[in-house]
């Protein structure tokens, strides 16, 4: 469980706003996706991409509140994926993760996640298909049946993201309750 942090040791950023840091100028761009409060900077050639853009993994698209309360949550998979677009369009010359090696090839790199996103979905929507009424839970014991300890809830993180995606497709509804029980659309 991460506890909040202290309101008075956070400043705020907003979009598009300028940051100097290091003898260099930033633009910010807020990423959420990972987490909600992400935010990525770019001086017009480097962008540091914190843990929103890695070399070897896409991150986890992390469960999160929204403003309100329970049940109301974050998209964060869908927040995630709409935001690729941004880095492309910026064309970094050369990319620094939060984890791992500098990389530089923004567009094969958004190809092989957007890849990596849509056979994962198509693999949880044919395990929805094989389990009707599943819930997120049931979904990720059969997807990573050898999880344990907390990465029983990455798992139950990146399930639920893909629901999200595969929900916005239009190929899969859930009951509306809680435990939400999920059901291929035909």
């Amino acid at each position: 469980m991460v506890l909040p942090a202290d309101p008075s040791m956070i400043e705020p950023v907003d979009d598009h706003a300028s940051l100097d840091a290091g003898g260099r100028r930033y633009d910010v761009h807020v990423t959420p996706g990972h987490a909600a409060g992400h935010v990525s900077l770019f001086d017009g050639n480097t962008l540091i991409s914190g843990d929103h853009l890695l070399p070897r993994i896409s991150p986890n698209p992390f469960l999160e509140l929204a403003e309100g309360e329970l049940p109301d949550r974050r998209p964060s998979l869908l927040e995630y994926l709409a935001s690729l677009d941004r880095f492309t369009a910026l064309d970094p010359a050369s990319i620094l993760p939060g984890h791992g090696e500098p990389f530089t090839d923004i567009n094969t790199w958004t190809e092989r996640v957007r890849a990596h996103h849509a056979q994962r979905a198509r693999t949880i929507l044919d395990a929805v298909r094989a389990r009707p009424a599943a819930s997120a839970y049931q979904l990720t014991e059969r997807i990573f049946p050898n999880l344990d300890g907390f990465t029983i809830v990455l798992g139950i993180s990146e399930i639920v993201g893909h629901l999200d995606l595969l929900h916005h497709d239009g190929l899969v509804e859930h009951n509306g309750h809680t435990p939400q029980r999920w059901t291929a659309r035909h």
